[in-house]
């Protein structure tokens, strides 16, 4: 593996950033019953945040449990209970804070299937975990099979499954960053939630752009931090 740094020539990976990555991966070694904050001073702007949340990454897609799928189902009744109970009536649009509600954002109620979108419909019985969307433009109204939840999208969110085995991500991008990380393969297709990247202060256009100018090498391939930390 080769790095390079504001589109500087490639060079051996610097110790620097092997740290940053083993720390983003080893992370969870102590368990996730503790809450742990670690505060990380830099003497000048890096990409090393970025190479945190990368080293998280591969460890999350060496865990077998680290994805939406198995949890998808749930995830659209949360969607549909907060749309079916408070967004659908809700006169304040959108401010959380002055509504109080709780939520961090609005749930349009909308549900993507295929090229389709559909709207959640208030025959749903979410107690009975009885979900129901229409297709308003053509009349219909569709029972969401739990077993065939994946799908189902919540409109603008990736989906939790790939599909087409041309958008599962390369494994062998990321097997090579963290030495002895193993890749579940499922992973490579199957959207996750449970990592979080917070960005610069300046906006999502400027971090981007920094981490597009960071380079790794990986097998012969050139990747951008940028897309390989797959953010949604």
């Amino acid at each position: 593996m080769l790095f390079s740094e504001a589109d500087q020539e490639l060079q051996a990976v610097p110790p620097w950033v092997d740290y940053f990555l083993g720390l983003g991966y080893g992370w969870q070694e102590g368990g996730v019953e503790e809450r742990r904050i670690a505060l990380v001073s830099m003497p000048c702007d890096s990409p090393a945040a970025g190479l945190v949340a990368l080293g998280a990454l591969v460890r999350d897609l060496a865990n077998p449990r680290a994805n939406d799928a198995e949890g998808h189902f749930d995830s659209l009744l949360r969607y549909a209970r907060q749309y079916l109970r408070c967004c659908r009536r809700c006169r304040v649009r959108c401010d959380p804070a002055a509504k109080g509600c709780g939520y961090t954002a609005e749930a349009s109620g909308h549900l993507r299937r295929s090229k389709d979108n559909y709207i959640i419909s208030t025959e749903s019985d979410l107690g009975r975990q009885h979900l129901v969307a229409s297709l308003e433009r053509k009349g219909l109204t569709r029972w969401v099979n739990p077993r065939c939840a994946a799908d189902w999208g919540i409109d603008g969110e990736p989906p939790p499954k790939s599909i087409r085995a041309t958008e599962a991500l390369s494994p062998a991008a990321y097997a090579s960053i963290v030495k002895g990380a193993p890749v579940t393969p499922e992973n490579l297709r199957t959207s996750f939630s449970g990592l979080c990247f917070a960005g610069r202060a300046s906006g999502e256009a400027p971090t981007r752009q920094l981490y597009a100018s960071t380079r790794l090498q990986l097998g012969g391939n050139m990747r951008t931090l940028a897309d390989l930390l797959t953010i949604h």
